[in-house]
């Protein structure tokens, strides 16, 4: 029987894989220093009602082509058509200042009618001056965007620091299916 789902995405090397190893408690996405390697959307149990997806990440410029198509094409399925999607956590990472890949897939969102919360990851490798400043800007930059929409919920997360965490769990748990 299949379960609800609940993504993951963003731009390539922002966490993801990290991220959902640290929600699940054990080593099950696959992780690497090297932009790119989730190939596919995969699975993975989170509790009796949901699956945890974490998708290819956005931005990798070495896939290109049929590729990069099917990406889109499973992306889009999982967002308008399967019956099972149940929400998305965008990542984003709070150790840069926003990008415009970043900013563009979020109005994509917006436009699209794809409701999404937003997980600022790496919290722990930016100076506090710069993760405040880098922060400001993007729930600015949020609130604006998602204001007639309703905005969106917010998360900071250090998946190597094992911080904020509990939060995000709270929030899946407290997510009601459809």
């Amino acid at each position: 029987m299949e379960k609800n789902k609940i993504a993951f995405i963003g731009r390539s090397n922002v966490g993801k894989s990290s991220l959902i190893n640290y929600l699940l408690g054990q080593n099950l996405a696959k992780t690497s220093k090297h932009p790119g390697k989730t190939r596919d959307q995969n699975s993975f149990s989170f509790n009796s009602k949901f699956d945890l997806v974490d998708m290819p990440g956005y931005g990798y410029a070495a896939v290109h082509g049929k590729k990069r198509e099917i990406w889109d094409e499973k992306m889009l399925n999982l967002f308008f058509e399967d019956p099972f999607f149940n929400g998305l956590f965008v990542l984003i990472d709070s150790s840069i200042s926003p990008l415009k890949i970043d900013k563009d897939f979020l109005h994509w969102l917006v436009e699209n009618g794809v409701l999404f919360s937003v997980i600022f990851t790496k919290t722990d490798k930016a100076k506090a001056s710069e993760l405040s400043k880098n922060l400001k800007n993007w729930r600015e930059f949020i609130n604006l965007l998602t204001n007639q929409h309703g905005a969106a919920t917010t998360f900071q997360v250090s998946s190597m620091a094992k911080k904020g965490g509990a939060e995000i769990k709270k929030f899946i748990e407290e997510i009601e299916v459809k």
